[in-house]
Parts: C-alpha cells; structure tokens; sequence
C-alpha cells in the first residue's frame, strides 16, 4: 500500500498538460452529460445526439486509403492565391457546426492551449494527433522574432488526425502493438523515447484493461464505482482505489498479459461507458469543443508538415523554413497497415466506435475509410 500511494501522489494531469496548471479553472465541471468527466474552465453545453448512420460500416468491407482532401497546392493565378487548406477546413468546421445546430464559436483561443507561441498562436491538441511533436516545435518557434510583434493579431488553431489512424497509434504506444507487456523495461522505453514508468502504464492502461476483458474480476471496480462515482474524474483513479491493495498479486500473475487490437477497441468501447475515456482516446469533440470555440485554422496531422508551413506564413511568423516541423514523434501516414488492424473487428463493434467519433468524423472531413 505504500507504494501505491506514493504512486497515487505522482499521477496529476501535470505530467501530461503542464501548461494548464499555470492557470486554475474557474469550476469544476462534470462533464458526464457529455461523455466524459474532465476539467475545464466552462460549462458543458453540447449535449446533442448526431446522426451516424453515415458512418455505420458494412461486415468484410476493405478499409481503404483516406479520401479527405488533404491537399496543400496553393496555386496562384495572376494576382489571385487561392485559400489554404488550413482555412478552408475551418471554414467547413464552422459550417457543419451551424449545419448539426451545435454551438456557434464565440471566444478566439482554444479551451486547453498545450502550446502557445505567446501573443501569436495558441493550438488545441489531442494526445496521439502529434502533440510530442507539437511541443517540440514550440520550443523551436520560441525565440521567434514574431513573437515580439506586437501588431499580429492571435489566431486559434486546432490539430487533429484520423480517428481510426488516433485509435491504431494509442494501441501501439499504449499496449505495445500487442507485444507482452515484460517487455516495458528501460531498454524498451530508451528505444521508443517513452517516459513513463512502468506502474503508470500499468494503472492507467494495462490493470484496466485486464478487467474489462475480464481476465481479472470487475467486481471491486464496479463496487467502488458505485460507492465513490462523484470523486473519479480519471479512469486510473478508479482503478487504484479499487485494486490498489492488491497491485503485487496481480503484477505477479499478469506480467506478461498481451492484449490484441480487439480487445484494446473493446476497452475503449468499456472506458466511454464508464464515461472515464483516457486522454489518449477522447474525442477531439469532448477536447477542443471545436463548435464552442472559434478556430482559425484546422491542422490535419497526416499533411502537418505543409500544413505547418501555411501556418508560419499566415501568422507572420518570420523565415519560416527556419522551423520544419519534428516528425519523430508522429506515426508514419498513408500505410495499408493501419487498416489492417481494423480488418476482423465486428461490424457491430465499428458501429459503436463510428457513433463515438461520429462528430471528429463530420467535422473535420474525415472518411470512414483508412
């Protein structure tokens, strides 16, 4: 018990978004009409049901390429450039917002700014849609000229990926492509850059998947639950409370538990039931409330880097081929691999998941197909 509430200590929300404790929300809000419980600094006003039968996906139906227009060819005709991508998604965001009768965006900075480029830029991002590689380019924007330019106007942008392509990139960092999860040691960590200890993977991803595949007994995490659901805002909160006494027996009897993608989109089917998602799989929805907030400008991951550089044009921000976007960190795009994961996962189960990101779908051009 000792080390687990030592551990319990280390497990804030700081060791994932830092920059949003330097400014304390104004309430605490329960965001369980919206399908997650989260904190952020506004009361939850999108509590609508969207059509998704655009997105149900027949049984054995190929998951082919995605067919959202992602080009970045801006041509120019005479003295007439055409609008980049980066706009015209944000202008599409904003009418599909309109067009579902959700929220029209009202503030000009994103709810949860994880990066900022003071007086210039903030950006709205989800864990697996690049944010490692997003931090890693604010420091190289820091010193900026632009930054000292007092004349720019701020603009609000928001980064966002692939539904499917988020949920493939979650299971291979998170539950390591299915490898044993023994293999978690500093040498593995060393090599895929990862920094997070062991028993952080464990009660945040592993223990909580053992129970909803029911390879270990949800008996005490629904009793807990029941008793305590006011207190846990996250899922690992939950699970150390229950199962905190009993965390050396189980270690011992499931150190080399592997988990296959379909149990992995399973668990992430049980987490929203439970109306405790993890960061990594949210939607950007319920993240960035892009239909809350105006957006100047819409950030696919799988064009980042074309889509960075409009960006630095379009924010004034000076030489901009001085900062090419770090890619070190971002899932290669375009494979036939991605969609092969998706390949023997039962049509009713794709249903479920299509209903989740219905919204991430609609609003931000995305086909079903990978």
């Amino acid at each position: 018990m000792v080390r687990t509430q030592i551990f319990l200590k280390t497990l804030s929300i700081s060791s994932f978004f830092p920059k949003l404790l330097t400014q304390k929300p104004a309430i605490q809000v329960n965001f369980s009409r919206c399908g997650v419980k989260t904190w952020w600094p506004f009361p939850c006003s999108l509590n609508t049901t969207v059509n998704t039968t655009d997105y149900s996906i027949p049984v054995n139906t190929t998951i082919n390429t995605i067919t959202v227009n992602n080009s970045n060819n801006n041509t120019t005709t005479g003295n007439t450039t055409s609008v980049p991508t980066i706009i015209k998604r944000a202008s599409f965001l904003h009418q599909q917002c309109s067009k579902l009768g959700l929220s029209n965006g009202t503030y000009n900075m994103p709810p949860s700014v994880v990066i900022e480029i003071k007086g210039i830029l903030g950006v709205c991002l989800t864990r697996k849609g690049g944010s490692i590689s997003w931090k890693n380019f604010e420091w190289l924007l820091e010193e900026s000229e632009a930054n000292k330019n007092e004349s720019v106007t701020p603009r609000a942008a928001i980064s966002v990926r692939h539904p499917l392509r988020r949920l493939v990139s979650a299971y291979r960092d998170k539950y390591l492509g299915g490898l044993p999860i023994d293999v978690y040691n500093d040498t593995y960590r060393k090599k895929i850059d990862a920094k997070e200890p062991w028993y952080v993977r464990w009660y945040h991803y592993w223990l909580p998947a053992l129970i909803s595949s029911g390879r270990v007994s949800s008996e005490h995490l629904y009793a807990t639950y029941n008793n305590h659901s006011s207190r846990f805002d996250f899922m690992h909160e939950l699970i150390i409370t229950a199962y905190g006494g009993y965390d050396e027996i189980l270690v011992k009897n499931f150190q080399k538990a592997t988990f296959s993608f379909e149990q992995f989109i399973n668990h992430v089917l049980w987490t929203h039931e439970l109306k405790l998602p993890d960061i990594h799989w949210i939607s950007v929805f319920n993240t960035c409330h892009p239909c809350f907030y105006h957006y100047d400008y819409v950030i696919h991951l799988e064009t980042v880097k074309e889509d960075v550089r409009d960006l630095l044009s379009l924010t004034h921000i000076q030489d901009p081929d001085k900062y090419p976007f770090p890619t070190r960190h971002v899932t290669k795009e375009g494979t036939s691999s991605d969609a092969s994961y998706f390949a023997n996962i039962p049509s009713h189960v794709m249903q479920k998941i299509f209903q989740i990101y219905a919204l991430d779908f609609k609003l931000f051009g995305y086909s079903k197909y990978i």
